[in-house]
């Protein structure tokens, strides 16, 4: 396979139209059921507060920051499996860039994040899917307020929820759409007689 720039043609066209439908739909589907799952199961009366505008900025910004990177790299690679990953990629070095950029040591000599609510911690929680909001209600984050800054009472369990387990929600939702694109391959092998394991 060639790997180089481009121009696209009409297969390539529609094929990125697909995939970006495909996971847009599956982010969408994802992050109705947990508002719906929220309501239920949470006391919080902000819950009930959450519009349709404001899942729309949500969606119409995660639909933003997937199409970018997936369009560039496809454009520079032309490679169809690292572009459709590239949103992934991209998000696990942003992620893990603010992630450090938020470390420091307290007067202790303990590493701590604190967290001033810069533009890489909006970022974050601009980020952040809405079917994690189930998983901090029962698991609620704990910190203390000092000076306006946030200090996290365990950093191990701010990584986990705001780094890992995005990152996992985007690669399940990338490999879903790659699954589901790839499904006219699995069908024609299954009519073939292959097996897959």
């Amino acid at each position: 396979m060639r790997i180089g720039l481009r121009k696209f043609n009409a297969e390539d066209i529609k094929w990125m139209i697909k995939i970006c439908i495909i996971w847009n739909c599956i982010n969408l589907f994802l992050d109705t059921i947990s508002i719906v799952i929220m309501k239920f199961i949470s006391d919080s009366p902000e819950i009930y507060s959450l519009d349709f505008s404001d899942s729309l900025y949500r969606l119409s910004y995660h639909a933003l920051l997937f199409i970018i990177p997936f369009a560039i790299s496809y454009y520079l690679t032309n490679h169809k499996l690292f572009s459709l990953y590239s949103f992934v990629i991209l998000q696990c070095l942003i992620y893990h860039i603010i992630h450090l950029n938020s470390l420091n040591t307290d007067e202790n000599g303990v590493l701590r994040i604190y967290t001033n609510w810069n533009n890489g911690i909006l970022y974050l929680i601009d980020t952040c899917p809405q079917i994690l909001g189930i998983v901090y209600n029962y698991w609620p984050f704990e910190g203390s307020f000092d000076d306006g800054v946030f200090i996290p009472a365990n950093t191990s369990y701010f990584y986990i929820l705001w780094i890992l387990l995005p990152l996992l929600y985007y690669l399940i939702i990338t490999y879903i759409t790659d699954i589901v694109e790839n499904q006219k391959l699995i069908t024609r092998m299954r009519k073939a007689n292959f097996t897959i394991l």
